[in-house]
């Protein structure tokens, strides 16, 4: 079970803690040794003969400006960036549509319930949930697209030489009506049958994707042909036996992020149980009132098959979307940066300003002159500024 812990942890707040202060006491030390250090009338000459020099602009009080403002542009730059992300993510086409798409996550297991009652509850629940006046069809599946949680297996053809580099597909066991709870149509084939879903005895098949299509099956049509689970070093298994291809089915994202596009095999659930399953539902209509009452009447129904099911979500396909844990991180990190650029370039501003303000207070003597001898307040003005600005680019 995984368990988000919202409150301040102390280690973390002391380790802040520390390192400000010492972030403090670094800061302090080179003012404080010059400070220990002043000889009035060599400081009271030092400050007669500055009075009519400029600054030199590669000091280090303008080193640290520099890099407060170079922190405070990287920090934007991030968030910025993090924002960028957030949108397209926000945005991103699993490959099926939103619409109408409900989802519910079960798991039998979390109330100590074996494998053949966990079997029982979902019978039933497709059952009864595909005969619902609004419900168009429904399914189970073991993972989600664009969900917290991925399982992969490499998988091969009998005798055939194997692409070492290729990537493992996407491993997700799926009920019948999976591809037409999530509205698409099959590339080939079939998707499988009620025997294939509820059986555990039934026919060893699979259903792949266009992509993994591709990689196995260049020049041929894939339905008929044998594939298997690749063996992994010191792992015993039993579903390591061929199968066979029913159906070519198209694909669709698994990460937010990822650009290309992912393999994909599917197996029955007849055969491979599994306790944590997600219930996809494709209702009829997808009004906001129609979907909130078919949420209501799930809720209901689950609570008649047992009472004692656990219900670990039930929302709408889009909301579990806009919710999900890799788009609230990357939301999350965008405005973390945001604000600590914004803070970061407000004191770059404020430490400009005080520079300027301070060199400008201490060529008070240079400035009368250039003023007496015929500078233009504007022209006097304009040379501050120029000296800021090269500083700042």
């Amino acid at each position: 079970t995984l368990v988000f812990e919202t409150k301040p942890d102390f280690n973390v707040l002391l380790a802040t803690a520390a390192l400000v202060g010492i972030a403090t006491v670094l800061a302090g030390v080179g003012p404080a040794l010059k400070l220990s250090r002043a000889d009035l009338m060599t400081d009271l000459k030092e400050q007669v003969a500055a009075s009519g020099a400029r600054s030199g602009r590669f000091s280090v009080r303008n080193a640290l400006v520099v890099g407060q403002l170079a922190l405070s542009l990287g920090l934007l730059c991030a968030g910025g960036l993090f924002a960028r992300s957030a949108l397209r993510a926000t945005s991103a086409d699993p490959g099926f549509s939103y619409d109408r798409a409900i989802l519910a996550a079960l798991d039998p297991g979390v109330a100590q319930m074996d494998e053949s009652r966990g079997r029982d509850i979902y019978r039933q629940v497709l059952e009864r949930v595909r005969r619902l006046p609004g419900i168009e069809s429904a399914s189970l599946a073991s993972t989600v697209p664009f969900g917290n949680f991925h399982e992969g297996r490499r998988v091969e053809r009998p005798g055939m030489p194997q692409d070492s580099n290729l990537p493992g597909p996407t491993y997700r066991v799926i009920s019948a009506d999976y591809f037409r709870s999530l509205g698409l149509q099959m590339v080939k084939g079939r998707e499988f049958t009620a025997v294939e879903e509820s059986q555990p005895n039934a026919p060893r098949v699979a259903i792949i994707d266009t992509v993994l299509a591709r990689q196995l099956f260049p020049n041929e049509d894939p339905v008929g042909q044998t594939i298997r689970f690749t063996p992994r070093e010191g792992e015993v298994y039993q579903d390591h036996e061929p199968m066979e291809i029913v159906g070519v089915a198209p694909t669709m994202r698994e990460e937010l992020l990822d650009r290309g596009e992912d393999a994909h095999i599917y197996v029955p659930y007849g055969w491979n149980y599994r306790p944590a399953m997600n219930l996809h539902v494709r209702t009829t209509s997808g009004d906001e009132q129609a979907m909130a009452t078919a949420l209501e009447t799930l809720r209901r129904e689950f609570r008649e098959i047992d009472p004692r099911l656990p219900v670990l979500e039930l929302t709408t396909f889009r909301r579990f979307h806009e919710n999900g844990l890799e788009l609230w991180a990357i939301r999350t990190g965008g405005r973390v940066l945001v604000l600590i650029g914004l803070l970061a370039l407000g004191l770059a501003v404020a430490g400009v300003y005080g520079i300027r303000s301070y060199l400008v207070s201490r060529r008070t003597r240079e400035i009368g002159i250039r003023m007496a001898l015929g500078a233009e307040p504007g022209t006097v003005l304009g040379m501050v500024l120029r000296e800021s600005a090269g500083l700042t680019l």
